[in-house]
């Protein structure tokens, strides 16, 4: 680096490792920050906090810390981080709590969170937030409601963030009751429900076929002047396939197509094949001309319940 001018400084490299580690990038992120070693800078709780970052969303923990485990990966940094006097904060905890929950490493995110504590520091909001995100997708929701009831303990007031990861875990996990009161606690207070949020109760509703709440819930995003996304498409084509109703589910398509809603491939293929397998090809290959006047591709997916349904029918 040092080569195309004069000698950077440490804010210099910080933003450089900084861009590094927004993109993933935990290799070049290390590389430069051995760089900045030799040359005689000492890194700030900053430049360890990017390279946590880099690391984190690059998934690169053994790639780049080769002398690093899978449970001592944050531990061992910030050790690293104290011995060179450099105390992390909020930015470098909530980064490494990220990653790992990211990675399926809920013992090392719940031992770095418990190290945070031991060290009298204050967990903020985006660090629970992690946690029990991480915690609800590793099938430990009780663990993530203790977590949340901490929280609140702590007078830390949860945000629509939290409350979206909150009813999102209950509803993978079909517990539609509790998603009910925690959107019932969101609309009751000072937080407004977002596009998010409406998109995890329609997907929620869907599993379950309840199609009533499905469209109430939908007629209510629209009155809101939410613009449906590929998310909210797929989720409300999906209930209606699972639910039998394959005329309701080809009419709402093709008048979210007519207003310009997007919709994936991944939505014409599941619907392209129960119209197949429930025998229907009329509805079939008029979805696959609408596909191809959309531009979206068939590809081996989408012809293959079609060419199933064919050779049945020979």
């Amino acid at each position: 680096m040092n080569r195309i001018g004069p000698v950077p400084n440490c804010v210099t490299l910080d933003t450089v490792i900084n861009g590094y580690g927004e993109v993933g990038n935990g290799l070049k992120a290390f590389s430069l920050f051995d760089e900045m070693i030799k040359m005689g800078h000492h890194p700030s709780h900053y430049t360890y906090g990017n390279l946590l970052k880099g690391l984190c969303q690059g998934g690169h923990f053994k790639a780049a810390v080769k002398f690093l485990r899978n449970l001592q990966v944050a531990i061992i940094l910030l050790d690293e981080m104290i011995s060179n006097n450099v105390l992390p904060d909020r930015y470098t905890y909530a980064n490494l709590l990220a990653g790992l929950c990211r990675k399926g490493k809920m013992v090392a995110a719940m031992l770095l969170f418990e190290k945070a504590m031991e060290r009298s520091f204050s967990p903020n909001h985006v660090m629970y937030t992690c946690l029990i995100d991480g915690l609800f997708k590793a099938g430990q929701p009780k663990t993530a409601a203790y977590f949340f009831e901490e929280m609140l303990k702590k007078g830390i007031n949860p945000d629509t963030v939290v409350l979206n990861v909150i009813i999102d875990g209950y509803s993978r996990i079909g517990c539609i009751e509790k998603v009910n009161n925690y959107f019932s606690t969101m609309k009751g207070g000072s937080l407004c429900p977002c596009l998010a949020t409406y998109n995890i109760l329609l997907r929620g509703y869907s599993k379950q076929q309840d199609i009533p709440r499905c469209f109430a819930t939908y007629n209510t995003f629209i009155r809101k002047g939410f613009v449906p996304n590929e998310l909210t498409c797929h989720s409300l084509i999906h209930g209606l396939c699972e639910s039998s109703v394959l005329d309701i589910a080809v009419k709402i398509l093709r008048n979210m197509v007519m207003e310009g809603t997007a919709v994936d491939k991944h939505t014409f293929d599941m619907l392209i094949t129960k119209c197949s397998s429930n025998g229907e090809m009329g509805k079939a290959f008029d979805l696959l001309n609408t596909m191809n006047s959309l531009g979206i591709l068939p590809d081996g997916d989408t012809y293959g319940s079609i060419l199933k349904r064919h050779q049945q029918d020979i």
